[in-house]
């Protein structure tokens, strides 16, 4: 048995002072935040074992558990405005008029029970059995457990005398296949998605007198339950020669009863809300392929791991599609992928212009050379949503790595390489700059803007505002961005000191080491574009290169 206890404290306080930093700015009266938060996270664990071999041959482990998690959240924030000046920084100090305080309280509960079954004969026949039952608070009573089961055999090859004239040069081989359960509880950022929730903040006019009520602000049904995926596959493990060593792994996961918002009409009243709807297949394989070879007196190791994955929407209910503000999700089709139109590069001439479809996002007359040009994809001469088409995807096809190590007498060294490819990413303006206002940093890649005198297809023409040509404004694969990439993640070189040293200075060992981080990066996404980044308006911060030099001491 265990158990802990996790608590962590903020005490948050903003005093921002009356600035006005040109005529057209003005950042409001001085003001002050004054916020706590505190989170706590309780666990406690208990767990029964039980391992016998009988006969020298048959194996047996047992297992069976419970597990218990308390998480609490609290959060207090206090706002006050017109202080009588920048020295008095006190609460007290600012207006009661229009000063606001708000409150947060929020818990989470699971109670899980779990056990588990092993079985071994001869080392040769491996089965395993599990089963899992968890309890959330998320759902409502009736709802709240869901049962996830799994099961998994292997069967060794190299171990059966059908196999003893290949033990020269296979080592081990094995079969695997597996079945199993798992469910998912997460809802961003809502803890009751089953309770419905009303404000206190409306206002009613009831005999001439304005008077405080209170108004549902959301809707939400009370059946929801556990997401469940349903996972089968297949694998094969293998050594031969004693230094090649693989896997290889095939899988099919279908996903039912996803938790997902149901978009709903404004005349609904409500915003969307979530339900237990859709499900999704994912299918791929994954392999590796280890080599391990002493050469005379160097030690060398080399890897390389390869995953491939195809994701796709089977049903949205009665829904064909789910649209959002960059992306879709449509049956037959991988999960939110981007939506947009597709580009023609960018107008050269007014001839150009005067030749074009009808674009409904933006009059033809308003309509200069420099401008993105779209492609009328139905051909009914009208640039309209009917010609937006699904672009790539931000969930990588493949991944991949690579390692590489080798080991002479003292020294040693080390080689990590990631990669990704079939994967693009779509930044919005503030990524690329914009020509105005006080958030205004237009990237170098603007040096490249078409012009008269440099008629690119690059970047479109610079605007002083916001025109149809930017991402955010409208969507486009002239703004998705091949984040296909290889990176050097990792590299460490080491020296160890001869044990006759050691022993002179009383310690056991001593290695003194280089590392580096993010050397290199081979990619095709613009300069200053981090192709691990994440979709968005790029506040994240990038995989940054790191050189250090340490010492590493045994005693």
């Amino acid at each position: 048995m265990n158990g802990s206890y996790y608590v962590q404290n903020q005490d948050y306080n903003l005093y921002r002072k009356e600035i006005q930093y040109n005529e057209a700015k003005y950042d409001g009266p001085t003001q002050y935040t004054q916020s706590y938060y505190t989170n706590n996270r309780t666990k406690a664990d208990a767990m029964l074992t039980y391992d016998k071999t009988f006969i020298e041959k048959h194996t047996v482990n047992l297992l069976a558990g419970f597990h218990s998690e308390l998480y609490k959240y609290k959060e207090t924030k206090a706002y006050r405005k017109d202080f009588p000046s920048s020295d008095v920084t006190d609460l007290n100090g600012g207006s009661v008029v229009g000063m606001t305080n708000s409150g947060y309280t929020r818990e989470l509960a699971m109670n899980s029970f779990f056990a588990r079954a092993k079985y071994n004969f001869d080392n040769k026949y491996l089965f395993e059995g599990n089963i899992r039952g968890d309890g959330s608070s998320r759902f409502a009573k009736g709802y709240r457990w869901g049962w996830f089961p799994s099961f998994s055999g292997a069967w060794r090859l190299s171990n059966e005398d059908f196999m003893a004239g290949t033990r020269t040069f296979v080592d081990d081989m094995k079969v695997r296949a597996s079945w199993g359960v798992l469910g998912n509880q997460e809802i961003p950022n809502d803890y009751y998605p089953y309770i419905n929730t009303y404000s206190t903040s409306p206002k009613y006019p009831f005999g001439n007198v304005i008077n405080t009520g209170a108004a549902q602000t959301n809707n939400k049904i009370n059946d929801l339950s556990w997401e469940t995926t349903y996972t089968w596959g297949v694998g094969l493990d293998m050594t031969v020669l004693n230094s090649l060593s693989m896997t290889l792994d095939w899988y099919n996961r279908k996903t039912t009863g996803i938790l997902m918002q149901v978009n709903v009409p404004t005349t609904f009243g409500y915003g969307g809300y979530y339900d237990n709807i859709g499900e999704m297949s994912n299918k791929g394989i994954e392999a590796s392929l280890n080599y391990n070879k002493q050469i005379s007196q160097v030690a060398f190791n080399a890897g390389v791991n390869f995953a491939y994955n195809k994701n796709k929407v089977l049903s949205l209910g009665d829904l064909d599609d789910q649209k959002g503000s960059r992306t879709i999700t449509m049956v037959g089709r991988p999960y939110q992928a981007f939506y947009g139109y597709q580009s023609d590069g960018i107008f050269q001439s007014q001839e150009e212009i005067d030749k074009a479809p009808k674009y409904t996002m933006i009059d033809n007359a308003r309509l200069i050379p420099g401008d993105i040009k779209l492609v009328d994809r139905n051909k009914d001469n009208v640039i309209d949503e009917k010609d937006k088409i699904i672009l790539n995807s931000e969930n990588p096809k493949f991944t991949f790595g690579i390692n590489l190590g080798a080991k002479w007498k003292l020294f040693d060294a080390s080689l990590f390489f990631q990669g990704a490819a079939g994967v693009a990413r779509y930044f919005t303006d503030e990524m690329y700059g914009e020509f105005n206002g006080d958030s205004g940093h237009p990237s170098k890649l603007w040096l490249d803007r078409w012009t008269p005198e440099n008629p690119t297809n690059k970047m479109p023409r610079a605007s002083k505002f916001r025109t149809y040509n930017m991402p955010e404004v409208t969507t486009s694969d002239f703004w998705l961005v091949n984040t296909n990439y290889l990176r050097l993640k990792d590299v460490q070189v080491g020296f160890t000191f001869p044990k006759t040293w050691c022993t002179n200075m009383k310690i056991t060992s001593v290695r003194i080491y280089y590392s580096g981080q993010n050397l290199l990066t081979i990619k095709k996404c613009p300069e200053g574009i981090d192709p691990e980044a994440p979709s968005g308006w790029g506040a994240y911060y990038p995989h940054i290169t790191t050189n250090s030099v340490g010492i590493s001491i045994t005693l």
